[in-house]
């Protein structure tokens, strides 16, 4: 009984290896794309056949190069993200979300997806969620920055109005007039040439 029992998690052992390679394969084609792209291998197949890597991709893989651009960018992803973890994506679709970021947020979304995933278990949907609130997040503070710029360009506005005002106040025959729009066209000449 020992023997049958010893048997079978030797069995189960070998069986997890295969699947555990097999969800790692996504990152093995895309670094082969990538290589194949990189040395333009292709160039090489059936005596040149394929002048571009998309025409490759389509005639000798039956794949678009959108899918194979999907393919690449999760060996990036995985790449950055690996650094900060233990915990990778086994899947392609994991790394979709995080494809869009900046390789710093990549890291950041994916820490908080295995933080927060439920059961432990990160599936493509969660990350997609957390990529989803942080790139919202980000978005907002753009937003609020913007609204105190424009704020800040509302206000100057307003000053320029009432410095033109007091600037036409300034009698024609003053000897300071020309002295202070002279100031005030130097200052304009040099805002814009910081531009």
């Amino acid at each position: 009984m020992e023997i049958a029992i010893t048997k079978g998690k030797q069995e189960l052992e070998r069986l997890e290896g295969v699947i555990r390679n097999g969800q790692r394969i996504f990152y093995e084609v895309g670094r082969a794309l990538m290589e194949i792209r990189d040395r333009e291998l292709y160039k090489l197949k059936n005596g040149g056949k394929y002048g571009t890597f998309e025409g490759y991709c389509k005639g000798e893989w039956d794949f678009n190069s959108s899918r194979a651009r999907q393919l690449m960018g999760a060996v990036q992803v995985f790449d950055n993200i690996e650094s900060v973890t233990t915990v990778t994506p086994t899947a392609e679709r994991q790394t979709r979300p995080l494809a869009r970021l900046e390789p710093e947020k990549q890291r950041e979304v994916w820490q908080k997806a295995v933080e927060t995933a439920p059961e432990g278990k990160v599936t493509a949907d969660h990350v997609y969620k957390i990529a989803k609130q942080e790139t919202q997040e980000a978005e907002k503070e753009v937003v609020t920055s913007q609204a105190r710029v424009a704020q800040t360009a509302t206000e100057a506005m307003q000053f320029v109005v009432i410095a033109i005002s007091q600037l036409g106040r300034i009698r024609k025959d003053d000897p300071k007039r020309v002295e202070a729009l002279n100031r005030v066209k130097t200052w304009i000449n040099d805002q814009l040439k910081e531009r």
